[in-house]
């Protein structure tokens, strides 16, 4: 489960913004809202934000989003141009994750890069019962130089000269994997990248569950990439068809229309040819591909995949621009089951439905607001909490949202 979220110098983000889904006071009405890991330790299980067009709530999970695809071996461990604040490639660029992992504990993982390389990696680790202040260093990898070289062979090439000091606490691996990660050492960012990633494949278990969470719990769900949009071309997926023959996936996808009774699944075109079934009132049936159904069932049926997994698997699911896809009855029936549910899974959503903001459904803890400074064209990031003087019999949240009060008022 997420904890918390810190990222700086990206794209509309100049300073650094902490998005957290840790809950104030329970009260009792809002204790389907909260999952109690321990006495110490509750975490939200949904949160909204809000805010106007091309004020960053798109940006804000793109950078979850890039920090994923940082993991993958292919990829290069620099900061773009594209996605720094105004194109200033000058200021390094930070991520930080605070995730409890399947393992029940809780792992903070900080990432610097800049234009020409990785800047800071490090890991710390501590048990679910404990303070940040008991955080354990598990890692950290620091460079220590990086500067241009002529290529010999050819004087107007230059390459990047640069050294790592790396510190793993020793406790936590094994003399004979210290030898061979230190023998590896110059290679090792050749062979994965990041140091995080090479600990995981030389065998360094205590790094693996944060790794997993990393790759296989955080989904994003952003409009131009993969998606739950069900108008790109969806693949085939083991995992996927796994899914969509559960009852629990009928029942989610039944959200979407009560009269639907079953699901007759197509193996090689699942989302084009596969069945649904309806039965009226007086019993008659009738039987649709979903390739011919309205595009609202089509687009709910690659939602309910990833709805399945949040109740299912535990996923944490960042979903942009939701109103495009789900209107508003839809919505709360998503919500009022994931936080009905028991489950360690997460739901985090963007949307401008103002119906969402109140706090009758919500802890103020879970609204969100993005707002950007007209002037510097840098978004802030802040809950209703942050609003002191703000009290839950007060007026509704949304009237004081449409009135500016609050920031991030779509369409000033």
């Amino acid at each position: 489960m997420l904890l918390k979220y810190k990222v700086r110098n990206f794209c509309s983000f100049k300073d650094e913004v902490v998005f957290s889904m840790k809950p104030g006071k329970v009260m009792s009405r809002f204790e389907d809202n909260v999952v109690c890991i321990n006495p110490k330790l509750k975490i939200l299980k949904t949160a909204v934000i809000v805010g106007e067009n091309a004020g960053g709530k798109t940006c804000f999970m793109q950078s979850l989003d890039y920090l994923k695809y940082l993991f993958k071996l292919e990829s290069n461990q620099i900061m773009l141009k594209s996605l720094s604040h105004n194109y200033n490639v000058e200021d390094s660029q930070f991520f930080e994750l605070t995730v409890l992992a399947d393992n029940d504990m809780i792992y903070t993982y900080q990432l610097e890069i800049d234009a020409k390389s990785l800047v800071l990696e490090r890991l710390y680790i501590r048990n679910s019962k404990q303070e940040e202040s008991s955080n354990k260093q598990i890692f950290c990898t620091k460079r220590i130089k990086c500067e241009d070289c002529k290529n010999r062979d050819d004087i107007k090439t230059t390459t990047l000269k640069i050294s790592y000091d790396i510190d793993i606490e020793d406790k936590y691996v094994s003399k004979e994997l210290m030898s061979v990660i230190e023998s590896n050492y110059d290679k090792r960012f050749d062979v994965a990248g990041l140091t995080l990633n090479y600990l995981a494949l030389v065998g360094v278990n205590i790094v693996k569950p944060m790794v997993s969470w990393i790759n296989n719990t955080l989904i994003l769900d952003l409009p131009k990439d993969y998606s739950l949009n069900i108008y790109k071309k969806l693949q085939k997926d083991e995992e996927d068809l796994a899914i969509i023959k559960t009852d629990e996936f009928l029942e989610i996808f039944r959200l979407v229309d009560s009269s639907i009774t079953a699901i007759e699944v197509d193996e090689e075109k699942p989302f084009d040819k596969t069945i649904i079934v309806r039965k009226t009132a007086d019993n008659n049936e009738f039987r649709i591909e979903l390739n011919k159904d309205s595009s609202g069932t089509r687009s709910f049926f690659a939602w309910s995949i990833q709805i399945w997994k949040v109740i299912n698997k535990n996923a944490v699911l960042f979903a942009d621009e939701m109103d495009s896809v789900l209107n508003a009855i839809l919505s709360e029936k998503i919500i009022t089951l994931i936080q009905g549910t028991k489950h360690k899974g997460q739901f985090i959503f963007s949307t401008h439905n103002v119906l969402h903001l109140n706090t009758n459904n919500y802890m103020k803890e879970q609204l969100n607001f993005i707002t950007k400074n007209s002037e510097s064209l840098s978004s802030e990031l802040y809950s209703l909490a942050d609003f002191k003087d703000y009290r839950y019999e007060k007026a509704d949240v949304y009237d004081l949202y449409l009135k500016g009060i609050l920031g991030g008022v779509p369409n000033e």
